[in-house]
């Protein structure tokens, strides 16, 4: 069967790797439910032969590993895949099912009573699912979602007897029996208000039990936590050329083609962050005239103390935002610029100005980890939009390709003389190419 699902769960079956998909299985191997990731139970002494199988599904199925956390309880990858359709998804390995470095079910027992879904992959006893299942909503999400509120009392109405078996080893009788009967009477209230006492058991329990080994879980847990918060796990990608070549279309295609993955939120950007009023605004307020900002499409040359101001001005505001351009990636978000700080370059046989200040500024303000500088035939951009006499789109065609640039920040030309769908298509493959060798398994 095509695609990296399957590969990956026959692959586990070939190796004979002891595992289950503990939730969310019914679309599986295909793919799983939507809005859902899939969760694997392996033991802790496969997690090498687990991530070797996994990559090797990855080349299999021509898919990309965009994003690997190494966490206390899960190793998790964010894989993309083209082919047969288009998927994007995270990938949970657990080596135990716990809350914040606690555990809160018998692992063991699971895999060792799992049972062969009819599609020919290994799921959790019906028993076994639900109690992972509530104690999981209860502790994470604080109450019961929705699309689990009669499935999970019908779990456990088929096999009370590894519902008991899951929990005991983490709670005693009195507590499992309590959990259970919530479940079959769906007493979701109660199990609300029950949640911190239900945490302050399993917390001492945990402890009772080995306290060397529950300590050092707990600081592992608390470790990945700052590790996951302070890792750059967004992008920054900017377009650049001459107007008519297509930046603005572009840019909105590639929001369109990666709203699925992982980042958190796209932002898109003008030329710059956008913090300081434009130039010409303050211009036509002050000497109440019309001052065209875009100066890129400027055929007139520009002065000396225009050009100084500019570069100063919009550098300062880029220099100033450092945090806040950090900040984004942290959060994961995709930051597009139609246009960025560079273009300066392609005027830069109209300036008076020595390259060299303009290098020394581009290297202390943010830099775009892809910039796509996009090109066609002149002929073609002219015909396109006629904002710039064909001679002078021309000459920005060899200005983008100025050796400056190269040495700031990696360069990706891009023919747009291309069907749009191609064009996507090939910086789509060159930012799953970018992230999966800067974000993901080294």
């Amino acid at each position: 069967m095509n695609g990296f699902l399957p590969k990956l769960l026959e692959f586990l079956e070939k190796e004979k790797i002891p595992y289950l998909v503990l939730r969310n299985y019914e679309e599986l191997p295909e793919k799983p439910l939507k809005g859902s990731d899939v969760d694997i139970l392996i033991n802790k002494k496969d997690e090498k032969k687990y991530s070797d199988i996994f990559k090797n599904a990855v080349l299999e199925s021509d898919s990309f590993i965009l994003f690997k956390i190494r966490q206390s309880n899960c190793l998790s990858y964010f894989i993309y895949q083209k082919k047969p359709f288009a998927l994007a998804t995270w990938v949970d390995a657990f080596f135990e099912i716990s809350t914040k470095g606690f555990v809160f079910a018998d692992s063991r027992y699971l895999i060792e009573n799992r049972l062969s879904h009819k599609k020919g992959f290994f799921i959790p006893s019906p028993g076994g699912e639900a109690a992972t299942l509530f104690l999981k909503e209860i502790f994470s999400q604080g109450f019961i979602r929705e699309k689990y509120l009669l499935k999970i009392p019908s779990l456990v109405r088929k096999d009370r007897d590894s519902f008991v078996k899951t929990l005991e080893p983490y709670f005693n009788r009195k507590i499992t029996q309590e959990i259970l009967e919530i479940c079959l009477n769906e007493k979701w209230e109660a199990a609300v208000k029950k949640r911190k006492k239900w945490l302050k058991i399993l917390v001492f329990n945990n402890f009772f039990k080995n306290p060397i080994n529950q300590m050092g879980r707990f600081f592992s847990f608390v470790f990945g936590q700052f590790k996951k918060i302070f890792t750059q796990k967004g992008l920054t990608i900017a377009f650049m050329g001459p107007d008519g070549v297509g930046k603005t279309t572009i840019c909105e295609g590639i929001s369109e083609k990666f709203k699925n993955l992982f980042f958190k939120e796209i932002k898109k950007y003008h030329s710059h962050f956008g913090f300081f009023p434009e130039l010409g605004r303050i211009y036509s307020f002050i000497f109440k005239k019309q001052f065209s900002e875009n100066s890129i499409s400027q055929e007139k040359p520009m002065g000396l103390c225009r050009a100084i101001l500019y570069l100063f001005y919009y550098g300062l505001e880029n220099f100033l935002f450092w945090p806040y351009f950090i900040f984004l990636k942290i959060r994961g978000n995709l930051i597009i610029f139609d246009r960025y700080f560079y273009d300066f370059v392609a005027t830069n046989t109209r300036y008076k100005i020595n390259l060299r200040l303009f290098s020394v500024i581009a290297k202390i303000i943010p830099c775009p980890d892809i910039l796509f500088i996009l090109k066609a035939r002149p002929d073609i951009i002219y015909q396109r939009k006629k904002d710039l006499s064909l001679k002078e789109i021309k000459r920005q065609l060899n200005a983008f390709q100025n050796i400056t640039i190269l040495k700031i920040t990696p360069i990706v030309f891009v023919d747009c003389e291309k069907k749009p769908e191609e064009i996507l298509d090939e910086i789509e493959n060159k930012v799953l190419e970018f992230l999966s060798k800067k974000y993901g398994p080294k």
